[in-house]
Formats: C-alpha cells, structure tokens, sequence
C-alpha cells in the first residue's frame, strides 16, 4: 500500500531545526507537518500561536492604516 510506505517514509526523517530556531517556530513547523491530520494543527490554531500574535501585535507598532478612500 503507497500510504503505508508514505507514513513509514516521513516517520524515519527527522527535521533538523539550524540552532537559532525558536522554539515556537519548530512548534508550528512540527504541528503543522503532523501526518496524521486529527493530530495536526489546524489554521485556527495557527492563526492565534503565541508566536503568530507576538509578531502581530509587534507589527502594529507605527503602523499607519492607509485607505483606499483617499
């Protein structure tokens, strides 16, 4: 069966992170590559990451909103 040869395929490849790789990066990375998909992270999940929103939140920082209204 080509799904069972799959799963065993991407089980034995481990991901190597370079050492400066956050923790909450390899987080997401890892949920997010979980072959089985009731275990993986979803996009609601993703989107509200502690990561995700620091970076947000860091972001919005001297932002100016510029409208398409003139």
């Amino acid at each position: 069966n080509s799904l069972t040869e799959l799963k065993t395929t991407v089980k034995k490849e481990k991901i190597v992170f370079k050492p400066e790789t956050s923790e909450d990066v390899k987080d997401i990375i890892l949920q997010l590559m979980e072959f089985d998909a009731e275990k993986r992270m979803d996009i609601d999940t993703l989107l509200t990451h502690p990561i995700l929103m620091k970076r947000y939140e860091e972001g919005l920082e001297g932002y100016t909103y510029l409208s398409s209204e003139g």
